[in-house]
């Protein structure tokens, strides 16, 4: 199917993506670089190939195991703002009302919480 404003069709598939992963907080030495799959974004959701994050200190603390609102008994992908270019747009994001849609190709920044250590997000 097409996505909307666009002559492209819009990416369901999943994605190859790199993303920066710990198995289990406490240690910066556990932080790896893996490969990682993706999922198709929703019709909520755009797809952005990663540009540039922010490294602040809840990413730092978060690594470490020291950050309250990260999970510490599992793992987790770090950082809380990306900015990148935006890949595919999920059906439901813009519509024909909307004064400034998101496009394909449009740069945006987002925050999240936890997972923009990546080259790919939803």
């Amino acid at each position: 199917h097409f996505c909307p404003f666009s002559n492209k069709p819009c990416m369901t598939l999943e994605t190859p993506r790199k993303i920066w992963k710990i198995e289990k907080p406490g240690n910066i030495d556990q932080l790896k670089l893996v490969d990682d799959i993706l999922p198709a974004p929703s019709d909520s959701e755009v797809r952005v190939k990663v540009k540039y994050v922010g490294l602040n200190f809840a990413d730092v603390f978060t690594v470490l195991g020291m950050y309250d609102a990260a999970p510490r008994d599992q793992a987790v992908v770090p950082g809380l703002e990306f900015c990148g270019i935006v890949e595919s747009i999920g059906n439901a994001r813009v519509s024909a009302t909307s004064s400034n849609p998101l496009r394909e190709g449009d740069r945006v920044m987002g925050v999240t919480r936890f997972g923009a250590f990546a080259t790919h997000i939803n």
